[in-house]
């Protein structure tokens, strides 16, 4: 099928390799018993040993009553202990039936990681868990039809059917899904945001998508379709055909040392790589050695060696089809937010 629209500002393939950094209780038995208890009889008062009498009516001829008595005790004993045993057995297969129930009952509940998040039953909490993250992204994956769609992915400046016709032929293009891995950290300071790996495979090809989450203004935490389509805007193919003089992208930098026609680090540029997942070779960007745009991705290169930037790029004049101006520096990560992390930029 084909990808309409969407083309023009979003990734098409990613073939980088998987991203970053995600029982039951013990059960106490009480255990007891009962108090041991001995009987005792009481004494004669003279301490002789008394006759039993024997009733006449013939049931215990032969002076055999002692015998017959002790056989009849042991019946009725061993009676009682087989009723005591047969009701002890009845508890035990009810308590664990009742063991198993509850167990496949908790099963069930587990096999549905996507209920954690519904359509109709929104999260609202100031941080996003590790499960709810994943049932989110299972969600928003799934969806399909605009109410769907608007309930848990933020579109961005894209239609809800145009998020729909690219999910719908995502699968199509770079395979199945194949996990989602919780991200352990993010390239933003923000605390309102959570990520997961969306991992996939093609003919065993293997690439992944980063799923962003960030609460909308009710409180509703929704995926950010822009970082997770690597939105381009205009298209990656306007900017390096040179159609288009500048472009918002969202790209992977580090620091790069390649200097050449009008960047110099003896005129106060710094150079950093640039690569996306979307473009099929290194790019280089340059900004103003100690400016705005410096500044924001060095405080994130600080603490690592590449990081998710999203940036304005432009063209130079005099400058090869790989080298670019680092214009702004729009957000940490791919997730753009009301402040730009380069401030004022300029």
């Amino acid at each position: 099928m084909k990808d309409k629209g969407i083309s023009r500002d979003v990734g098409s393939g990613a073939r980088r390799t998987r991203g970053e950094d995600p029982g039951l209780g013990g059960f106490h038995r009480a255990s007891g018993h009962l108090p041991e208890t001995t009987t005792h009889s009481a004494p004669s008062s003279k301490g002789e040993r008394r006759r039993r009498r024997v009733p006449d009516d013939g049931r215990y001829p032969d002076g055999k009553d002692d015998k017959r008595t002790k056989s009849a005790m042991m019946i009725w004993t061993m009676l009682l202990g087989a009723g005591g045993i047969v009701v002890i057995t009845m508890a035990l297969f009810l308590w664990l039936k009742s063991e198993g129930d509850g167990r496949k009952d908790a099963a069930a509940a587990g096999g549905k990681a996507a209920d954690l998040v519904r359509i109709d039953k929104p999260v609202e909490t100031k941080k996003l868990g590790d499960a709810d993250a994943v049932a989110l992204a299972t969600e928003a994956l799934a969806a399909r039809t605009d109410a769907e769609i608007l309930q848990v992915i933020d579109p961005g400046p894209v239609p809800a059917a145009e998020v729909g016709e690219f999910l719908k032929v995502l699968e199509d293009r770079e395979g199945s899904i194949t996990g989602y891995d919780v991200m352990a950290r993010l390239d933003s300071p923000r605390e309102d945001m959570a990520g997961v790996v969306v991992s996939s495979e093609k003919d065993g090809k293997k690439g992944n998508r980063i799923a962003l989450f960030t609460p909308d203004g009710t409180g509703r935490w929704k995926m950010d379709f822009p970082a997770f389509s690597r939105m381009a805007v205009p298209s990656w193919g306007d900017l390096l055909s040179g159609k288009a003089e500048s472009a918002v992208v969202r790209v992977y930098v580090e620091r790069d040392q390649y200097f050449n026609g009008p960047f110099s680090e003896a005129d106060g540029w710094t150079c950093y790589g640039v690569a996306s997942p979307d473009v099929d070779r290194l790019l280089f960007g340059y900004c103003k050695k100690g400016g705005d745009q410096d500044r924001a991705i060095l405080s994130l290169l600080d603490i690592r060696k590449m990081a998710r930037v999203t940036v304005v790029l432009g063209r130079a004049e005099g400058a090869d089809g790989r080298q670019f101006v680092i214009k702004r520096v729009l957000a940490h990560d791919w997730l753009v937010g009301d402040e730009p992390a380069d401030g004022a930029g300029g």
